[in-house]
């Protein structure tokens, strides 16, 4: 007798819905007791039909699948019920699935044994393509991040030290005096795992050096007082 038709693998990019599982009431052989199946007509036994035609140079012979056992090369005598002899229903099922640490975008998360099972046949595999979901603070390149850090122009100016975001909580920076729009540094350690072992990437932060608003009246009097002091540089 062949086997049966093949368990395909299945691929998922969101919520898992309704697909094939293995009917439990039959043990997937599609019947409803014991006697599983009978044989097919011996002019069938495999499951395919030959057709044959003449044609200038002879005899052609074609196979198809038999359209009464789909190629199965049996037929169930006593179909169960709850599958209708294909042995396979139709299920929602949810599953948790570990994601590696690293993953990004467009990877595939294999679950062995979880896909489309085929009449019959064990099932295939189930495989899930990540999407990652944005957060709005952090720019990823690779297992390296990126963040913009606001940095008052007094602090950019004389010095001082900033809170940083990064996946670990926020870790505390120093920003050296006379620190321009820009300029870029590094936090060794704090990016992305690597998805296969051994560390992690770096977090880059960008430096963006905010002007103030609503500024008092002493205030625009002490700028205007830098303006006379460095007239070529403000």
């Amino acid at each position: 007798m062949p086997a049966p038709r093949q368990p395909r693998d299945l691929t998922w990019t969101t919520s898992l819905g309704a697909e094939f599982f293995s009917a439990s009431a039959c043990d997937a052989t599609g019947a409803a007791d014991a006697d599983v199946a009978s044989a097919m007509a011996p002019a069938s036994p495999t499951g395919q039909v030959q057709r044959v035609r003449q044609s200038l140079i002879g005899q052609m012979v074609t196979s198809s699948p038999c359209a009464r056992c789909g190629g199965s090369g049996q037929i169930i005598a006593n179909p169960c019920a709850d599958c209708r002899g294909e042995g396979r229903t139709i299920e929602e099922r949810t599953y948790t699935v570990d994601i590696p640490a690293g993953v990004d975008t467009g990877a595939r998360v294999r679950v062995a044994g979880e896909g489309v099972a085929g009449p019959g046949g064990k099932k295939g595999d189930l495989y899930l393509r990540v999407t990652l979901k944005t957060d709005p603070r952090f720019e990823r390149k690779g297992d390296h991040l990126y963040v913009d850090l606001p940095v008052p122009f007094v602090d950019a100016a004389l010095g001082g030290e900033m809170q940083v975001p990064t996946l670990k909580g926020a870790v505390a920076m120093k920003i050296p005096p006379e620190t321009s729009t820009g300029r870029v540094f590094r936090i060794p350690g704090y990016g992305m795992p690597h998805l296969k072992g051994g560390g992690q990437g770096d977090q880059y932060v960008r430096v963006q050096v905010t002007v103030p608003s609503g500024l008092t009246a002493k205030e625009k009097d002490l700028l205007a007082e830098l303006k006379k002091l460095r007239p070529e540089r403000t």
